[in-house]
């Protein structure tokens, strides 16, 4: 059984944790929330061109012949033991830009 990895924020880090799960068969990712482009996945300045098309589709992100569920939550929801864009989203899960950050909340 696949371990079902969501990934939040698609910047560089959560970029490259997707190039690594497209290539271990034990790993799905099941959803990507990121309120960026995610077509900067195929071209990469360090890690070259993805091999398999991507494109962003009716709210999925499309790589190659899989539609992974593509969010613009700026509040995501929980990530384990809930259903994240209607399918159930367990551990591990990659965060990498932490909190969410608006102009109400401040800057770092």
């Amino acid at each position: 059984m696949a371990t079902r990895l969501a990934i939040n924020g698609f910047g560089r880090i959560g970029r490259t944790v997707a190039r690594i799960a497209l290539t271990r068969p034990d790993i799905e990712i099941v959803a990507v929330n990121d309120l960026t482009n995610p077509g900067l996945l195929r071209f990469d300045s360090v890690h070259g061109r993805l091999e398999e098309p991507v494109t962003a589709d009716d709210g999925h992100l499309v790589i190659g012949d899989r539609g992974i569920p593509a969010l613009r939550e700026r509040e995501p929801p929980a990530w384990t033991s809930t259903s994240w864009s209607g399918r159930p989203a367990s551990s591990p899960t990659a965060s990498p830009p932490g909190p969410i950050w608006t102009r109400a909340r401040g800057a770092y």
